[in-house]
C-alpha cells in the first residue's frame, strides 16, 4: 500500500493547529473558531469575553468582535508570515517592511518573541531516518556544515511551503520528540550612542583609564563585525579575518574596528576575526557566530571576544559548552537593553564571563542589562575608539568588553596558573553592594 505523504502531513497539520472540538461547543462565546489561529501549545489568542449585559450591549460587543476579526485578517493578510495570539516582548521591534527585505521573521516561544531567518529551520545531529522523514512532511535539504572539532552537524531545513517558522517548529517537533530543531536566531552588536544621560548620576570617585600598552604578545578571537585592518589604531596588529555571514566577503564595519583597537590598544595584539554580520544588513545568526566559534577553535584561540547579544539558543549553547569544557574563555558583553532588558546571550550561559561597561568615574552604564550574568565591569562609556574613518567616543558594553579578553589573554600569553574569574577576582576592585552584586558582578577590573 502506497505511503501517501501529502494526506498524512495534512493530518498532522491539522492535529497540531486546530483546536479542540469541544472548543466549538454552544457554551463558546462568539460560536466562532479560535482566534489564536496557528500558534501551537496553548500559545494562540485569548478567548472571547462573555458578553453579558441585556440584548444591545451583546449586539454592540458582537459587533466590536467582528471588526477584531476582520482587522486581524488583514494583518495576517498583509503580514503572511505573522504569529498570531497576544502581544509578546520582543528583543528586536522591527516594520514589516523592514522583515520582507531582509528575509526575517517572528518566532512566537512560551513568553516572547525572537527575531530569526526566515525559511530557516536548524536540525543539529540530526538522524538520516529523521532527515527523510522531514522531506516527507514537506521540509526541503537547503544545506549542511559539519563541525567535528564541537561533535555537531548542522543541517538548514527550509519549511514547508504556507507554514510560518512556528508552525514549521510545531510540525517537525511533533514527529520527532528528541530531536534537536531551532529557527536561526539573529543577533545584534552591543554598542550605543553617547548621550548626556548614558551613566548612573552617582559619581564613584573613581579614576579608570584604558590600561597601557604593554610589549606582552597575545591572542585573542573576535566574533564581530568586519574590521578596517588599515586603520592607524591596528598598524601594529596581526589580523586575520574570516567571513561566516551572509555577504559575499568580509564587511568592514565601524563596530568591529572599534572592538579590534580596543584590544589592540593593551599590548602585542594578534586577532582572528569571524565577521558574522557580512552582507547589507548589520544582523548576525546562531549558524553562522557557532561556525566562526569553530573556525576559532580550529585555530586554538583560547580567549574569544562575542561583544554581542541575542536571545537563547540551544545551538550556541551547546558550542560554547563544548569550548568552555575544553579550556577555551569566552567572554560576552551583557547587552544594552537595561537592567530590565532580556537575557542577554551569550552571557547568560553558565560559565561564560559576562562584561558590563562603566565610565571612567566607576558610574554604571544605564543602559547595561543586569542580572546574575554580570561578572566584571570595565570602562565603557564616552571612550574614544577607532571607526572605519578617523575615531569617534563611544559607549557600550561591547566597548568594555575587549579590555577584559585582552587582560585575561595577556595573562593566558604569560603562563599565569590561575583561571579566568581568579584573576578577575584578583584584579577588581568591589563596587556597589558589598560582594558580587548584579550591576557589578565581582566588581570593576583594575589590571
Amino acid at each position: 500500500m502506497k505511503f501517501n505523504c501529502k494526506i498524512i502531513t495534512l493530518f498532522l497539520v491539522a492535529v497540531i493547529f486546530l483546536p479542540p472540538a469541544h472548543l466549538f461547543a454552544q457554551g463558546r462565546p462568539g460560536g466562532g473558531g479560535p482566534s489564536g489561529g496557528g500558534a501551537p501549545g496553548g500559545m494562540g489568542g485569548p478567548s472571547a469575553r462573555p458578553s453579558g449585559g441585556h440584548s444591545g450591549t451583546g449586539s454592540r460587543v458582537r459587533q466590536r468582535q467582528n471588526r477584531q476579526q476582520q482587522g486581524q485578517a488583514r494583518e495576517q493578510r498583509s503580514h503572511p508570515n505573522a504569529n498570531t495570539g497576544p502581544p509578546l516582548p520582543r528583543r528586536f521591534e522591527r516594520s514589516h517592511k523592514y522583515l520582507t527585505k531582509h528575509r526575517l521573521e517572528y518566532v512566537r516561544l512560551k513568553d516572547t518573541e525572537k527575531l530569526a531567518r526566515s525559511g530557516e529551520i536548524i536540525a543539529t545531529n540530526i538522524t538520516a531516518s529523521n532527515l527523510r522523514m522531514a522531506k516527507r512532511f514537506g521540509f526541503t535539504f537547503k544545506r549542511e556544515t559539519k563541525l567535528p572539532l564541537m561533535g555537531i552537524t548542522l543541517t538548514v531545513l527550509t519549511p514547508p511551503q504556507k507554514l510560518n517558522l512556528t508552525q514549521s517548529l510545531a510540525l517537525i517537533r511533533k514527529f520527532d520528540k528528541r530531536g534537536h530543531y531551532e529557527a536561526n536566531a539573529v543577533f545584534e552588536a552591543s554598542s550605543s550612542k553617547i548621550s548626556s544621560t548614558n551613566t548612573d548620576p552617582k559619581n564613584i570617585g573613581l579614576n579608570i583609564q584604558p590600561p597601557e600598552k604593554t610589549q606582552t604578545s597575545f591572542t585573542v578571537g573576535v566574533i564581530d563585525t568586519g574590521a578596517n585592518a588599515n586603520h592607524p589604531s591596528l598598524k601594529t596588529t596581526t589580523i586575520s579575518q574570516q567571513n561566516f555571514g551572509r555577504g559575499k566577503a568580509t564587511t568592514p564595519r565601524d563596530h568591529g574596528t572599534a572592538v579590534s583597537a580596543l584590544i589592540s590598544a593593551h599590548g602585542q595584539a594578534n586577532i582572528l576575526l569571524a565577521d558574522v554580520f557580512s552582507g547589507e544588513a548589520m544582523f548576525g545568526d546562531a549558524e553562522s557566530i557557532v561556525q566562526g566559534l569553530n573556525w576559532l577553535a580550529v585555530q586554538n584561540v583560547k580567549t574569544i571576544n562575542m561583544s554581542l547579544n541575542g536571545p537563547d539558543s540551544p545551538l550556541l549553547k551547546l558550542a560554547i559548552e563544548h569550548l568552555i569544557n575544553t579550556g577555551f574563555t569566552i567572554v560576552a558583553a551583557v547587552g544594552n537593553q537595561g537592567p530590565d532588558g532580556p537575557l542577554p546571550f551569550p552571557a547568560s550561559y553558565t560559565d561564560v564571563i559576562g562584561v558590563t561597561a562603566i565610565n571612567n568615574k566607576g558610574a554604571i552604564y544605564k543602559k547595561a542589562g543586569q542580572g546574575p550574568f554580570v561578572d566584571i565591569a570595565a570602562i565603557g562609556v564616552n571612550i574614544k575608539a577607532a571607526q572605519m574613518k578617523g575615531n569617534s567616543r563611544v559607549s557600550g558594553t561591547s566597548y568594555a568588553t575587549p579590555f577584559v579578553s585582552a587582560f585575561l589573554a595577556t595573562h593566558h600569553s604569560e603562563g599565569e596558573n590561575l583561571n579566568p574569574m581568579e584573576l578577575l577576582t584578583k584584579n577588581s576592585k568591589d563596587m556597589g553592594e558589598s560582594g558580587r552584586d548584579p550591576i557589578y558582578g565581582l566588581g570593576v577590573l583594575t589590571p
